[in-house]
């Protein structure tokens, strides 16, 4: 099943839902809860939030912070941006998973055991556990934490 939601300006709620989902809001929030699928999560200016979901993901906000809490499926590429705005990824379970992490004005941290291949400021690539999944995050602004 597929799922489009669009909205100029105005929150988007996601619940139980499952499928190829994409979201789109010019202005305002984004929250998906307990959904399976594929996201693809856009907001111009709000904040994005996914917990308790599976499946592979492409999230940005022009302005917003991010979260996301729960699991990245082995083998899935995802990827979040925000132009200004922190991003929070809390991982559930035994993370394995490839890092791509860098904020050209923010800090990044990761507070799992990480085998750091490039470490710099504002930077960090490296693998949890056997990185079975790829995380790509990039801020222009904002603070990068994944734990």
């Amino acid at each position: 099943d597929n799922v489009n939601i669009a909205t100029g300006s105005g929150d988007i709620v996601l619940t139980n839902v499952s499928g190829a989902i994409v979201a789109n809001c010019g202005s305002g929030k984004i929250a998906v809860r307990n959904s399976s699928g594929s996201f693809a999560l856009i907001t111009g200016s709000g904040r994005i939030s996914m917990r308790h979901s599976s499946g592979p993901f492409a999230l940005n906000t022009g302005s917003g912070d991010i979260e996301v809490h729960g699991e990245l499926t082995p083998g899935s590429e995802n990827s979040v941006g925000a132009g200004s705005g922190s991003v929070t990824i809390e991982l559930a379970d035994s993370p394995s998973v490839e890092l791509d992490l860098e904020s050209d004005d923010g800090e990044v941290r990761v507070d799992l055991q990480v085998d750091v291949r490039e470490s710099s400021k504002g930077r960090l690539v490296g693998t949890v556990g056997s990185g079975e999944a790829a995380l790509t995050v990039g801020t222009g602004s904002g603070n990068i934490v994944v734990k």
